[in-house]
């Protein structure tokens, strides 16, 4: 009996994780307005439910796996004086999953406001 090998051509993916951020507090304002410049880090563990698949003209193959999935960030908030209940983020993260090596590279920009 030969098996033929099957090559997922789509891979989708949803993730439950739970992420510890640290904000260096060293201050750095390139400006003289009082604006600062925040460095930070995180990192996450949960899990990924990743659905996978192919289509040809004689099979259809589909499969469904949670999978321990990890994570890291870092990059920049900025904080104006100006607007001092309003942060602006950017950063990169990357995710990563146990068993079929699914990796994503993002670049996240963000704002956050607080009181």
């Amino acid at each position: 009996m030969e098996r033929a090998a099957v090559t997922a051509s789509s891979i989708h993916y949803f993730t439950y994780m739970g992420d510890v951020y640290y904000d260096f507090r060293t201050v750095f304002s390139p400006l003289s307005s009082g604006s600062q410049i925040i460095p930070y880090i995180g990192g996450g563990m949960g899990d990924a439910a990743v659905h996978f698949g192919s289509s040809t003209f004689a099979n259809t193959f589909h499969h469904h796996e949670n999978e321990f999935a990890y994570q890291g960030m870092t990059g920049l908030t900025f904080v104006s004086a100006s607007m001092p209940n309003t942060d602006w983020a950017i950063g990169y993260r990357y995710l990563g999953t146990d068993n079929h090596n699914v990796h994503a590279n993002n670049l996240e920009l963000g704002i956050r406001f607080h009181s």
